[in-house]
C-alpha cells in the first residue's frame, strides 16, 4: 500500500524517567498517573489537532505498570517495552508505506521509527530540524541514574550511536551534519560537549528571535530536499503556553514556533512532523476527581 499522508497516534508513555517527570509536575500526582499522562496527552492531541488528508493509525501501546514491563535493562527504562513498540510502529509504516508522516506523541522518543523510516526512504536528502528546548542527546549508560529514560536519547539512536538492538532495527540513519537545534536551551556538559564534537548547528530562543533566516541558511546549506521536523511543546515560552511536562522559561513564542516550521517548509519538502511531551495536567486533575464520584466507581 502506498499512501502519500499518515497520521500516526504514537501515545508511548515509557521513555520518561518517572522520578524526572513526577518532580517537573511538583509531585502533584502518583508516579503512574504523572508518566501515563503522555498517553492522555497524545490522545487529547489528536482529538484537537486538525484533520489531515489519509489514514490515522495507533501504534498499540501497553498500558500496564508492572515491575517487568518497566524494567531497566542495557541502561534503558522500559527497555523491552519501549523496543516492541519500536517493532509496531515499524510494522505500520511499512504497511503503509506513506510518503508523509505526522505523529502525535506521546513523548519525544516517538520520533525515532517515523524519521528513521523516511531517513532510509529518502535517503541522504533528508535534515533534521529538532524544535525543543533540550537536546535529547544521550547515550545509553551515560550520567546517571535519572538519565536512563528513553526520551531523552532519540538523537544517539538516529544516529547509530545508540543501544545496538534497537539501532539495528532502525531501517534509517542521519548524519549530525544534517541535524539542527531549534530552541534549544538547556544543556548539560555531557550533551554540550556532544554538540561541539560533532558540530552540531546550535539556535537558541534568542538567536532566532534576532535572526530566523538563519534557519532557512542552514537548511539551503545541507542540499536536502526533505526534513523531518521534531516539536517538543517544552520549547515554548511557558508564561505564554504551558501544555508539557518541563517548564524552562525564556522559551520560543507560539509565532516563532509557528515561524520557525513555516520557514523549514519554504525550503524543503517537510516528510514527517512529530508533536510530542503534551502534558494534560488539567484533564488529569479532572478525570482524577471524577473517579472519586460513586457513580464512576
Amino acid at each position: 500500500m502506498n499512501n502519500e499522508y499518515l497520521r500516526l497516534v504514537y501515545p508511548q508513555w515509557q521513555g520518561g524517567w518517572p522520578g524526572n517527570i513526577t518532580a517537573c509536575l511538583n509531585n502533584q500526582f502518583s508516579v503512574q498517573d504523572a508518566t501515563q499522562g503522555y498517553y492522555f496527552g497524545s490522545q487529547i492531541l489528536n482529538l484537537i489537532a486538525p484533520q489531515t488528508k489519509g489514514e490515522t493509525a495507533i501504534v498499540p501501546i501497553n498500558f500496564e505498570f508492572t515491575e517487568e514491563s518497566l524494567k531497566t535493562e542495557k541502561f534503558i527504562y522500559a527497555r523491552k517495552t519501549i523496543i516492541n513498540h519500536l517493532q509496531s510502529a515499524r510494522s505500520i509504516l511499512e504497511e503503509k508505506n506513506p510518503s508523509k508522516v505526522i505523529v502525535l506523541g506521546g513523548e519525544c522518543s516517538v520520533s525515532v521509527m517515523p524519521f528513521s523510516y523516511m531517513m532510509k526512504k529518502y535517503e541522504n536528502d533528508v535534515a533534521m530540524v529538532w524544535i525543543d528546548a533540550h537536546p535529547d542527546l544521550i547515550r545509553p549508560g551515560e550520567g546517571d541514574e535519572s538519565r536512563r529514560g528513553f526520551h531523552e536519547m532519540p538523537i544517539p539512536h538516529l544516529m547509530g550511536l545508540g543501544d545496538e538492538e534497537i539501532d539495528k532495527m532502525l531501517p534509517g540513519k542521519i548524519d549530525p551534519s544534517k541535524i539542527i537545534y531549534v530552541g534549544l536551551r538547556v544543556i548539560g556538559d555531557i550533551e554540550k560537549k556532544r554538540i561541539s564534537e560533532l558540530g552540531m548547528k546550535v539556535i537558541s530562543p534568542n538567536d532566532f528571535r534576532a535572526h530566523p533566516e538563519k534557519l532557512n541558511e542552514w537548511l539551503k546549506s545541507t542540499g536536502c530536499k526533505k526534513t523531518v521536523i521534531h516539536l517538543d511543546l517544552d520549547v515554548l515560552e511557558p508564561e505564554e503556553l504551558y501544555c508539557a511536562v518541563g517548564r524552562e522559561p525564556n522559551g520560543m513564542k507560539i509565532d516563532e514556533v509557528v515561524d520557525s516550521i513555516c520557514r523549514v517548509n519554504q525550503e524543503t519538502e517537510t516528510v514527517a512532523l512529530t508533536v510530542t511531551e503534551h502534558m494534560p495536567i488539567i484533564q488529569i486533575k479532572l478525570r482524577n476527581m471524577l473517579r472519586r464520584f460513586p457513580m464512576f466507581q
